[in-house]
């Protein structure tokens, strides 16, 4: 009798010892770290220029931005754009003109808009903003010389912002680079990249 007792007493003991490892694993299980959030995913939207380009639209930290580089030859009101510049380039005189060159509703980016989305990623020490959503087009910029530089190797694009009488305030995106802001001579063609107001 004493037996059966010891025996049945052991028994219960080892459903309890069970039972706590499974509620230690679970436990742990449920306090690990969350996994990092996916990358933002591009949304189809019928946002048009003036030429009639569709864009689709990406949200970086409550940012809403063209997924695309402008690609438009026109201002909003029809107006041709003048000057001798490559299409998809554009002057930072194009860039401010009042007739606006981005589709309806958006407008080009200001150097804090810039910082705002670099930051949200971690910071210009961060990897290139390719792996992160932006998807920059590494189409190097046209110089007032004539010449397209570093094309397939980096993005340049404008904001409103100016750095000097000469320059404004331009970021640069590399595929394996962290972003880098730097100013750019206003008479370069530069791309343009809107967000929404």
């Amino acid at each position: 009798m004493l037996n059966f007792i010891k025996l049945n007493a052991m028994k219960q003991l080892t459903t309890i010892a069970a039972t706590l490892i499974v509620l230690f694993f679970v436990q742990c299980s449920s306090n690990s770290s969350d996994p990092a959030p996916s990358p933002p995913k591009p949304v189809a939207e019928s946002i048009k220029d003036a030429d009639g380009n569709v864009y689709t639209t990406i949200t970086i930290g409550g940012q809403v931005w063209l997924l695309e580089n402008l690609k438009t030859t026109k201002f909003l009101n029809g107006d041709d754009i003048p000057g001798n510049i490559p299409d998809g380039y554009y002057s930072w005189a194009t860039v401010i003109d009042a007739r606006k060159i981005c589709p309806k509703g958006y407008r080009p980016p200001t150097d804090l808009d810039f910082n705002a989305m670099v930051s949200f990623y971690g910071g210009t020490s961060e990897v290139s903003m390719i792996r992160k959503g932006f998807r920059p087009a590494f189409l190097g910029y046209y110089n007032s010389e004539g010449f397209t530089v570093f094309l397939n190797d980096w993005g340049y694009f404008w904001t409103t912002s100016e750095s000097s009488a000469q320059g404004s305030w331009a970021w640069l995106m590399h595929a394996t680079e962290p972003a880098v802001k730097a100013a750019s001579k206003k008479a370069n063609g530069l791309c343009v990249r809107c967000i929404k107001d």
